[in-house]
């Protein structure tokens, strides 16, 4: 079972042009993944099941520090969660699951971009690889998704590593991403976790 901090916002349409060059303007190196589909099963905003191919996540919110002041104009609800993954095997439930067959597990399409960061003992973010697992990290991530027809997009900072220095490697690499405050539209309103923004669309 593994902690993370994650920081994340919701949009509908498709990505704003101006962070994309806001980013590239900052020679952010992302990683192009390949599209793929991943199923949730709607259950609270403190809880969340998700199946990605053969692996089963369970997520449980366990803390939430709300509106953090990014830089002037930039908000959002850092949220703490416990994670656990399991590694299944292919067979008929995971068969139903990915044919839609079971209403209860909501698909959502993703088109992501990833860039990963180590943090280094004097408080430096260093690119590194996807694959690569550093004990103290920071990932973003800016992902296209398509869920009940509708199309949206999300920006999402999750920090990995000891208990203790989760928020200290998530606040060490807003500061060194976000040093401008020409984001304006990442505000805590819009900002939470996969469980509340699907539970948003199935009951708005």
């Amino acid at each position: 079972m593994t902690e993370t901090l994650e920081l994340r916002w919701f949009f509908k349409g498709v990505i704003k042009t101006e962070i994309l060059q806001y980013f590239r303007d900052n020679q952010i190196a992302f990683i192009e993944e390949n599209p793929r589909t991943d199923w949730y099963l709607l259950s609270d905003k403190l809880s969340g099941i998700k199946l990605r191919g053969t692996s089963l996540e369970f997520k449980r919110l366990t803390d939430t520090v709300k509106n953090y002041s990014i830089v002037p104009l930039i908000t959002g609800n850092i949220e703490r969660w416990t994670k656990l993954s399991l590694a299944l095997q292919q067979n008929d439930d995971t068969a139903l699951i990915e044919r839609g067959s079971l209403p209860d597990w909501i698909a959502v399409e993703k088109t992501r971009s990833l860039a990963k960061y180590k943090i280094s003992v004097d408080g430096i973010i260093v690119p590194v690889t996807i694959e690569e697992r550093p004990a103290e990290a920071c990932a973003l991530e800016i992902c296209s998704i398509k869920v009940f027809h509708q199309v949206w997009w999300t920006i999402c900072f999750e920090a990995s590593g000891t208990k203790s220095s989760l928020q200290k490697n998530m606040e060490i690499t807003l500061k060194q991403l976000l040093k401008q405050n020409n984001l304006p539209f990442l505000k805590a309103e819009n900002s939470f976790g996969y469980p509340q923004f699907l539970i948003n669309l199935t009951f708005p």
